[in-house]
Order: C-alpha cells, then structure tokens, then sequence
C-alpha cells in the first residue's frame, strides 16, 4: 500500500464499504505503506499539539487498532516505505528517518516529501527544492543527473524502473544506468496548480 492525503482521518475498505478507522489526531496523514493487512505504516503531514505529544508522529496498524509510534523528531512527516516491517523509512522536513530492530534511528537529515525503494540497499528520497538522494544500504548520496529544481515525489516497479516525478510536468525515468526526461502534459489555468504526485501501487 502507499499514497495519502492530507486528511485528519484514516479509512478502511472491507470489500463492500468505507469505515473509518482513526480520527483521533488533528493535522494530516500524509502518506500510508505496509506490508500486509496486520502490519501497516502511516505518517503525519505536520506537528500538532494533542493529547498524544506533538509533531514527528508515525501510526501503526496490526490488523485490530492503529498506535501511535514516537519516532523522536517534532518535524512535518511526509513519506512513508519499507522493504518489510523492520525496515521502514520515513522522510520529514530536513529529516529521513530509520525504523529496524534497534528502534528508530535518524538516517540522515536532507528530508523530503516521498520515498520509495525495491530493497533494503536501493532507496530513494526526494523533495525539497529538487533534492535526490539515494540509499546503497551503507550511505545516502545526491544524484545529480538534473537540476531538480522542483518539488519532487519518487515510485518505481524494480531497480530498473524508477520514476520522479515534479511541479510543470516534470518527469524522468532511470532503467537501471541512466535517467531519461520524458516529455508530458501541463495544465494551465484553474488555481495555478499543476500535477506533480506520483503514486501507483
């Protein structure tokens, strides 16, 4: 699972209706991820104070109530991934943080708005003014193939199958050695925003 939006509420699909499942906590959830029905990982958009501690807060779910996980940071949590339940990323305003057996750690302090991977040593985080970093499995550091001079989200389908996407109809590809622009649409008018998520799971 993956994807969000800025919402105060969390909702279920049984098959046959909606419910919703946790309100408790005011501000956004902003983006969702798990690994199976029993096992799911969600964030919040920005710090708000509650009843349950302020900012920097992370939501899991085991198949019966969601609980509210400390992960040591009053930063705004954008983006959640993991290559399975013991390894999960989470990327925040100038924070990307670790979950693993040893709790949460902080893996790095660029940040960003979404991240994606295809294993534990292949994972990508983007956002803030056209920062790319990527993740071996031992260290975090910037690709430079653009000027990612936009705000950016990142999904891929393998390590071979990468995409980011930004603001304007910005979007690349990488196949594994090399990132590609590829050409898309842009919508004008309206309220001046334009299309830049990306999500398909």
């Amino acid at each position: 699972m993956g994807g969000g939006v800025p919402t105060g509420t969390i909702y279920h699909y049984d098959g046959s209706e909606w419910e919703a499942q946790y309100t408790k906590r005011p501000g956004g959830i902003r983006d969702i991820w798990g690994t199976s029905g029993q096992d799911v990982f969600a964030v919040i958009t920005a710090p708000h104070s509650s009843g349950e501690g302020s900012g920097g807060l992370v939501l899991h779910y085991d198949g019966s109530i969601w609980t509210p996980i400390s992960a040591e940071t009053t930063q705004s949590l954008y983006g959640v991934w993991g290559s399975s339940g013991t390894d999960v990323f989470v990327v925040g305003e100038g924070v990307t943080l670790h979950y693993g057996l040893d709790g949460w750690a902080t893996s790095n302090t660029i940040g960003g708005w979404s991240v994606w991977g295809s294993s534990s040593n292949d994972v990508y985080a983007v956002g803030y003014g056209g920062s790319v970093m990527h993740y071996d499995g031992v260290a975090w550091n910037p690709i430079t193939a653009y000027d990612w001079d936009t705000d950016l989200r990142v999904w891929g389908r393998s390590s071979s199958d990468v995409y980011i996407a930004g603001e304007g109809g910005f979007l690349v590809h990488y196949d594994g050695s090399t990132w590609t622009r590829i050409e898309t649409w842009k919508v004008a008018g309206g309220d001046g925003y334009e299309p830049h998520f990306l999500d398909m799971t």
